[in-house]
């Protein structure tokens, strides 16, 4: 495969050229000239009379290309918007199959995810423009409540921010910080709820991991907390009553980029989990497939009307250059970049994929507290001067997970805590008081629910929030481990290795042994009445002693020899 070194690492542009950054070339001309307007214009194909500028570039959905996105002046009776594509791996440049108006004085924006085919959104002031699958299916973002086409004009604002996330999140916010949220690949975005005044200067960022997050200014700093967007999503959603077509969806891709060399192999795993009258499955698109061979196979699992469907997918390299009579260029044409996406044949705005995993600081939270996923979990916060514990901290805390996990939740209730200072209030002013309590203590009854169905790491920031307890500001940070879910296995008859379903059961072991009670019981129960039953059958019987009979018979014709001899 090819190096990381023959890739580009940066893009620099102006309207007439392009450049790239090699990590390998010397500091004093480390950007390389790969692109002049007037150059490219013969190379794709443009007539000589028009005019090319290159409005934006940036690097593509595959890893080793570039995108550029040029106007053209001349090539209709307004300027039009083209895609040229550039690929490092043979130094190709091509056209995409795109055009779009230009926009009258707007800068036009670009930016792509990382998918096996060019995938990305276009956008100035009032509209965002989408182009999936190389191309392949574009238009116009639209509302999906209206099915009009989402105007910033029309909304009376501007748009300020398009943020993707890694697995194609995206949330657009507005000028007048109204806030709507797109899934990459769909075709329509969602109003989420306001979050902010109109007034408030924020902006959204997102990180690495998929975690979106607020940056605010409040005039002396800034400062950041995080924005729970599957909290919200699934908030704006449920008067739609849209709900994810699949149950699970996973594979085990977990790096951005794997390396292969001669006689090597990759294999790797997808699942989906879907009901069983849904009929959905695991689409794997694979860019420049023929570098290397392939073999898939795929297995099923029904049970109960749910539906496992596992594939697993093998890449290899077998090819024998000893008979090749040009040994480096065949080398040159069966190397490169290759790329692979995974998802499902079906996905809809409610199904967040799941953030990577999130880094963990030992020197802060200290190796993880075990908890077993059944139990409720309340800690315990010892007070220590120095080395020396000096007691057990009875007042009351809060809770915060690190990085904005909601997946947990709390086993009390506001109305269960709450003390009513009246004899009696109208309708309406005690505010929900069936909303989860958070504040927990030593004594109190108030503890975490884990999920039920999965094991996970929750990093958490305790602070005392007793305004009676100390002058300090005592706070602790501390992380647990859930554990105890049984994950089912089955056996890849292509690797001979164990494919993990990764669909997880929730099992009570109190339930179980109590079925098998019942079950040992009724067993026992019908094999102790059959018993009853057949002694009592049996004594009804009449029965006659074959012996007896025998020996009765023997004695009379004995006794009727004798009296013979007596006559």
């Amino acid at each position: 495969m090819v190096q990381e070194s023959d890739l580009s690492d940066a893009v620099l542009w102006t309207k007439t050229e392009l450049f790239l950054q090699y990590p390998s070339r010397n500091i004093t001309d480390m950007f390389l000239l790969v692109m002049e307007v007037d150059v490219l214009r013969s190379v794709i194909g443009f007539k000589d009379h028009v005019t090319l500028a290159v409005i934006s570039a940036c690097y593509d959905s595959i890893p080793s290309e570039i995108s550029v996105l040029l106007a053209c002046t001349g090539c209709s009776t307004s300027t039009q918007l083209y895609v040229a594509g550039y690929n490092e791996d043979d130094a190709h440049w091509f056209l995409r199959d795109f055009s779009l108006p230009a926009p009258t004085s707007d800068p036009m924006h670009m930016e792509v995810v990382f998918a096996a085919s060019s995938s990305m959104l276009l956008w100035y002031s009032d509209k965002i423009f989408y182009s999936y699958k190389g191309s392949k299916v574009t238009g116009y973002i639209k509302e999906a409540d209206t099915g009009a086409e989402l105007s910033a004009t029309a909304l009376g604002t501007v748009i300020h921010q398009v943020v993707i996330g890694s697995a194609g999140n995206t949330v657009i916010k507005m000028k007048n910080n109204a806030m709507f949220f797109l899934k990459f690949n769909m075709k329509d975005v969602i109003r989420l709820s306001a979050w902010e005044t109109e007034t408030r200067d924020f902006a959204v960022y997102v990180n690495a991991h998929g975690d979106f997050y607020l940056l605010i200014n409040n005039g002396s700093h800034i400062y950041f907390k995080a924005y729970p967007l599957k909290t919200e999503v699934l908030s704006a959603t449920y008067s739609l009553a849209e709900v994810c077509p699949y149950i699970s969806f996973q594979h085990n891709m977990e790096a951005n980029s794997y390396y292969l060399d001669m006689g090597t192999n990759m294999t790797f795993w997808t699942q989906i989990v879907f009901l069983e009258n849904v009929g959905l499955s695991s689409e794997v698109t694979i860019y420049r497939s023929h570098l290397l061979k392939q073999n898939s196979s795929i297995q099923y699992e029904i049970a109960r009307g749910i539906c496992t469907k596992n594939q697993t997918v093998t890449l290899y390299h077998d090819h024998d250059y000893s008979s090749e009579d040009d040994y480096e260029e065949a080398i040159i044409s069966s190397t490169g970049v290759m790329t692979i996406e995974v998802e499902p044949s079906l996905t809809g705005r409610t199904c967040m994929t799941p953030n990577k995993e999130q880094e963990y600081d030992l020197t802060l939270f200290d190796c993880p507290i075990e908890a077993h996923y059944a139990r409720p979990f309340r800690p315990t916060v010892l007070l220590y001067e120095r080395e020396n514990m000096i007691g057990t901290v009875e007042a009351n805390y809060i809770l915060w997970e690190i990085n904005g996990r909601n997946d947990y939740y709390y086993n009390t209730t506001v109305k269960q805590n709450y003390e009513s200072c009246f004899v009696s209030s109208g309708p309406g002013l005690l505010g929900a008081l069936d909303n989860q309590y958070e504040l927990m203590n030593h004594s109190g009854i108030n503890s975490i629910i884990w999920p039920q169905d999965y094991a996970g790491i929750f990093m958490f920031r305790l602070k005392i929030m007793d305004p009676n307890y100390s002058f300090c500001p005592y706070e602790a940070f501390f992380a647990v481990q859930t554990h105890g879910i049984i994950e089912s296995c089955s056996l890849n008859e292509h690797t001979h290795t164990y494919v993990p379903f990764c669909l997880y059961f929730s099992l009570n072991m109190l339930k179980i042994a109590g079925w098998a009670c019942l079950i040992v019981a009724f067993f026992w129960g019908v094999l102790a009445f059959s018993y009853y039953r057949y002694v009592k059958l049996f004594r009804a019987l009449h029965f006659v002693d074959p012996v007896v009979s025998f020996n009765t018979e023997i004695s009379s014709v004995v006794s009727s020899e004798a009296a013979k001899k007596f006559e």
